[in-house]
C-alpha cells in the first residue's frame, strides 16, 4: 500500500514558523480511500482500525450499526431529498 504526504501550507492559520514545532506522528491520521468492493472497509479496518463516516442509514442495522458505533463512526444522512441532506 501506497502511502503519499501531501506538503500543504497552513500558515495563514497557524502562524509562520508552525512547520519549526512540527512532529512526525507514526500513525496515519486520515485515509481518503474510494470503494472498489464491499471487502474495503473490512480491510482498512483490520489494518488501521479508522473511525469511518458511514451513510445514517445503516446506524439502525442488527449488528453493523452496534459495531459502528462502538468505533465511534459519524453518521452521515446522504438522501436525495433536500430534508434527508
Amino acid at each position: 500500500m501506497k502511502i503519499q504526504k501531501l506538503d500543504c501550507d497552513y500558515s495563514e492559520y497557524l502562524g509562520p514558523n508552525y512547520k519549526d514545532d512540527e512532529k512526525l506522528s507514526q500513525y496515519t491520521s486520515t485515509i481518503v480511500s474510494n470503494h472498489v468492493s464491499w471487502l474495503d472497509a473490512p480491510l482498512l479496518l483490520r489494518h488501521f482500525s479508522p473511525s469511518l463516516t458511514p451513510t445514517a442509514g445503516l446506524k439502525d442495522a442488527p449488528v453493523l450499526g452496534t459495531i459502528l458505533s462502538c468505533i465511534n463512526c459519524v453518521f452521515i444522512p446522504r438522501g436525495k431529498s433536500d430534508e434527508d441532506k
